[in-house]
């Protein structure tokens, strides 16, 4: 399953080519065929996968309750009305970076000299963080913009 998005009906490790099916069993293991390998004890391990506002969650656990880990989470983010929202767009972008300079850069919203057409966007004044046991996060109301303001 390297393709962003779609069905399956296998799943294949692209590096070594070893094939499960939607239960996890093992079924193919190319390069080795005929061996006395037991595939019954190569499957995948049971996770825990559980939804909540469109999210997938997985956990390491299979006996994980995505409830209790959410917890305070969800009344927090009920006015937000995610369960609401429709996908939009995609877009991709090669970029001949680091990936991971370019993201923190892009995420640094406070330094609006350091990015300014970011920067523009966010009002730092009225930017919250918050913090919980399970979580920790931000945001922020749009700036209104102004451009083109002085042309009218």
């Amino acid at each position: 399953m390297t393709k962003p998005c779609g069905t399956a009906d296998r799943l294949r490790c692209p590096y070594h080519g070893w094939t499960y099916d939607l239960e996890g069993r093992l079924k193919g293991v190319p390069e080795i065929e005929g061996t006395e390998l037991d595939k019954t004890q190569f499957g995948l391990v049971p996770l825990a996968v559980a939804t909540w506002e469109h999210f997938v969650f997985v956990n390491l656990d299979p006996k994980a309750s995505l409830e209790a880990e959410l917890g305070e989470l969800v009344g927090q983010v009920a006015p937000l009305g995610l369960g609401t929202l429709k996908f939009a767009e995609r877009r991709e972008y090669t970029l001949q970076c680091n990936w991971k300079v370019f993201v923190d850069n892009y995420l640094e919203r406070r330094l609006p000299r350091a990015a300014p057409a970011r920067g523009a966007r966010v009002d730092p004044v009225r930017t919250r963080t918050t913090r919980s046991r399970t979580s920790r996060g931000s945001a922020s109301r749009a700036r209104r913009s102004t451009r083109g303001a002085a042309r009218r």
